[in-house]
Order: structure tokens, then sequence, then C-alpha cells
């Protein structure tokens, strides 16, 4: 029986999907990987405790669709050299984690994809391909609307008098944090982003704080300025995957609206998607 292997790869967590020719599915998650941080042996070696777990070996893959943070460039054919080692005569596919979330929210439709989780990223798509991209310049440089800067914005507020005492004495029992542990984390942690992006459940139990609201609100219309209005497109939906716009779902809503632009899906994960897309083209 032919298989596709689908796989949507954060460098956290993989969500994978094995479906037949009749759309059998059977998914599983294993530690993520990055291509742009890890060397070849690297990744072949969490591929493989993965693929025996799952008795991947038994299936005849014969097609393998890889959608993965980091995989842009070069980067592409060291995971896809991987991938053939394990299926040397499938057909393999390796794309970045923004074209999967275009084809997993849009299929073959035009429209503007975001993903708003950790970082942010965001692109026009065609219906085929990616044909323009807003560099997202990470956390420090930008990453608007992501729950890292979130995140930044939070601590911001909280210990420059801008919050209620009663807001940061909420955040200091709710997280178990001091202001020395949040300088360390962000200035000598080895993932300052994910340490930040941590911060986004305290926010979504306090989103009812005006102080709180106005930064998340702030946080995604500065996404919109910087990102969304740069494809000029107000006439074409704009649809999102990842964790910041299901926690702040009615405030995303609101900001895309007041913005002018058509609301689109909103997705927790693009894997669902993009087995419908694969399957699709059965």
């Amino acid at each position: 029986m032919e298989m596709k292997l689908i796989a949507d790869c954060g460098s956290t967590k993989i969500d994978w999907a094995l479906c037949d020719d009749v759309r059998g599915i059977e998914t599983f998650n294993s530690p993520g990987v990055n291509p742009v941080f890890m060397e070849p042996e690297e990744i072949y070696e969490s591929f493989s405790k993965a693929f025996d777990t799952y008795l991947l070996g038994n299936k005849q893959v014969t097609e393998a669709f890889f959608y993965g943070a980091g995989c842009i460039g070069k980067n592409i054919e060291k995971v896809t050299q991987v991938l053939r080692k394990f299926f040397p005569s499938a057909m393999v596919m390796v794309s970045s984690d923004l074209l999967g979330a275009a084809r997993a929210l849009f299929h073959h439709e035009e429209g503007i994809a975001c993903i708003l989780g950790t970082g942010s990223n965001s692109c026009l798509f065609d219906g085929e391909n990616i044909v323009k991209n807003v560099p997202p310049l990470g956390f420090v440089l930008g990453d608007e609307g992501s729950g890292a800067v979130l995140g930044k914005q939070l601590i911001n507020k909280i210990y420059k008098g801008q919050a209620s005492d009663e807001l940061r004495l909420a955040f200091e029992k709710e997280t178990g944090l001091t202001l020395p542990e949040i300088i360390s984390n962000v200035y000598h942690g080895a993932m300052p982003s994910r340490f930040l992006a941590s911060l986004v459940s305290f926010a979504s139990r306090h989103i009812d704080d005006a102080t709180i609201e106005r930064i998340v609100v702030d946080n995604f219309a500065s996404f919109i300025t910087n990102n969304v209005a740069a494809y000029g497109r107000k006439d074409l939906p704009v649809s999102f995957v990842g964790g910041m716009s299901l926690s702040f779902e009615k405030q995303l809503r609101q900001v895309v609206s007041d913005a002018g632009y058509i609301m689109g899906t909103i997705l927790a994960k693009p894997i669902g998607g993009l087995i419908d897309f694969h399957t699709a083209c059965s």
C-alpha cells in the first residue's frame, strides 16, 4: 500500500502524519529539529528514534512532504538527504514552515498566510507559491505579533511602572520569577525568545486586565502595520496558524477588522490542513 508521510516541524516538536491511499491516517509526534543549528547526523538520529518507535520501517512510504523551521536555501538539501536515507525510493519534498502554513490555510487559493507563535512570519501566497515575504527579523528587531514580543512588552510595562501593583504581584506569584532571574534568562539564557513566549500563558489568564489587553492589541496591530500592509492586498483573506492567534482570537479578529482586512481562518497547527492538502492531491 502506498503511503504519504507529512511533517510539520518546529524547533521544539514535529507533528507527523502517515496517510494511505484511502486516507487512513496515523499521527505521532517527535522532538523538533532545525537544520540551521543541527548537523545531518543529529537530524538522522532524531528521525531514527521516531521511525523506530512508530514502525515506519514496515511501511511503504512513496512520498514524503516535510515542512520545517529553517528549511530554506542549502538547509533544504540537508534534510532531504536525511529523509532519503530512510526512504530511498520515495519522492521527497522539503520546504519551509511558512509554505506549510500557506498550504494548510489556503490549499490552492490566494491569501496572506501568517504564523503567530513564539516568533512570527507572513507571506503573500498565490495558491501555489510564496510570491512575497516580509522578513520577520527575530524578536530583537521584529517578530511583531509574536509571543516573544508580547513577553518582552509585558515585562517592560510591569517593571517600568506602567502596570498596576496588583498585576506585578500576580505576575511574580504565578510565574515564580524575580527580576534578576528574568534578566538572566533573557540576556544569558540559551533560548531567550522561548522564555519570553512562555509568559503568554500569564497574559492569557489576565486578558481582562486593561494593560495586558492593550499590549496584546498593540502587538497585533504592529504585526499588521509592519508585515501584512506591505503586501498591499486588502482584497485577500488574512489567515493565521499558531498559539498566539488562538490564545487571543477575539483581539486578533478585532485588529484585523479595524485595519480593513478580510479575516480568514485560524488554525492551532498546520498538520490538519496539510493532511487535507496532500490527500486532496491524490
